[in-house]
């Protein structure tokens, strides 16, 4: 099993942010493939938790493929596959009142 965690760029409601969370979730995504061919384990289950500082991670994931159209570099299968386990609002701020940290696994 993989089991991987981070924090991605702070504040979620600037969405000027969103292509730097883009390109540290892409860069995750690459480093995790990276990782389990080296170690023989691109079929074990993944899990891959954190602060993704962003209220809906399909739209990361989206900002993601957006800029991996532009690379070549494979990337671990868990981008394609990936599933959330459900939580209620994780930050209430002044400026915030959403769900930014996320524990995501693998569905094969």
């Amino acid at each position: 099993m993989i089991v991987a965690t981070t924090h991605l760029a702070r504040n979620p409601e600037d969405k000027r942010m969103a292509w730097a969370r883009g390109y540290q979730y892409a860069s995750i995504f690459k480093k995790m493939q990276e990782f389990s061919a080296q170690h023989d384990a691109t079929a074990s289950p993944t899990i891959l938790t954190g602060d993704l500082n962003c209220g809906d991670v399909h739209e990361l994931a989206g900002v993601t493929y957006a800029l991996l159209a532009f690379t070549a570099s494979p990337v671990h299968p868990l981008l394609w596959t990936v599933e959330d386990v459900p939580s209620p609002v994780t930050t209430v701020t002044d400026a915030r009142d959403l769900r930014i940290d996320y524990i995501l696994y693998q569905v094969w």
